[in-house]
């Protein structure tokens, strides 16, 4: 089975590429997979509030003919897990796997991740996403909007086509992608009609329960969707308690960049199919010997190597 990766953002979202597209790569060669990307609008696709949301698509259409599927991945997912395989998601009655959108019912899919077949469903709905782009799209409605448009027409009007030729992953566990727990959380409290005091992190009539948050060592992908700066505030913000913000999409990325579960070295064919200076891995570092001197400081030092936690 042959399986093309695919990936890319506009200059709206480099900085996130810049941080996940060097991992991805590394993923693919360790599992022999061709990827592809791009860093700029596709085929002049129609653009809605001067953002790429469609260029995936004339993409997938130009290298679908080439594989058996095709595995898209938005710039702010991250490979966290290189032991898990494409394969292990892969269903071959199906033309496309996608999941489930976090905090909707079905048949309503996420296109921020997920399998495309090389077949004649794939390559119909690429075609019609493409022609409704400009037609459709308005702010806050774009690409995955259209597409769970065609996905909801499809299973209205003929579900055993939709059982056929579309799966769809989650909530929970079964997620090809998780998410982070405060944009799974915010979508529980937004879902429940925001309401006081304590509720159930696992109703899963909200479409959505704290099993769809990202787990080290459990998931495949961790998909920093959704807004990008994340606040901490309170109640009275607006007029006693000023507000902070915390984490950012590309803040949030860096620190899972750190933490892949995967070898920490390179053996065998790995060790040939990748340069093992741009393996990181973590260490337990010990920075004092038994003498009391400070060695590993010292060592950086003399090496000129930052710490970046001083």
């Amino acid at each position: 089975m042959k399986i093309g990766v695919l990936t890319g953002a506009d200059a709206n979202q480099l900085n996130l590429l810049n941080i996940t597209l060097p991992i991805l790569q590394q993923y693919c060669l360790k599992h022999s997979h061709d990827i592809h990307f791009f860093t700029s609008n596709v085929d002049g696709i129609h653009q809605e509030e001067g953002k790429s949301f469609f260029a995936r698509y004339p993409f997938i259409k130009k290298h679908l003919p080439n594989y058996d599927w095709i595995f898209w991945i938005d710039a702010d997912c991250l490979v966290m897990n290189f032991y898990k395989k494409f394969e292990d998601y892969i269903d071959n009655k199906y033309s496309l796997i996608l999941d489930q959108q976090l905090g909707s019912p079905l048949p309503n899919c996420a296109s921020g991740h997920g399998f495309w077949k090389n077949d004649e469903t794939t390559a119909r709905i690429v075609d019609q996403i493409i022609e409704l782009a400009p037609k459709m799209a308005y702010a806050g409605f774009a690409d995955n909007e259209i597409l769970n448009h065609l996905i909801n027409d499809m299973y209205t009007n003929n579900k055993k086509e939709f059982k056929r030729r579309i799966k769809i992953k989650g909530p929970g566990k079964d997620r090809i992608g998780h998410y982070d727990k405060e944009i799974v959380e915010c979508h529980m409290h937004t879902n429940l009609g925001q309401p006081e005091g304590s509720f159930d992190l696992y109703d899963k009539s909200l479409h959505v329960t704290f099993d769809d948050i990202y787990t080290p060592g459990r998931d495949f992908l961790y998909h920093r969707s959704g807004v990008d700066v994340l606040q901490r505030r309170t109640e009275a913000f607006n007029d006693i308690v000023p507000f902070r913000d915390f984490a950012t999409k590309e803040s949030d990325l860096k620190y899972h960049a750190d933490r892949i579960v995967r070898e920490k070295l390179l053996v065998g064919e790995d060790r040939e199919k990748i340069d093992p200076n741009t393996w990181f891995y973590t260490i337990l570092d010990n920075r004092y010997n038994g003498d009391g001197s400070d060695s590993v400081k010292t060592l950086r030092q003399e090496l000129g190597i930052p710490n970046f936690l001083e």
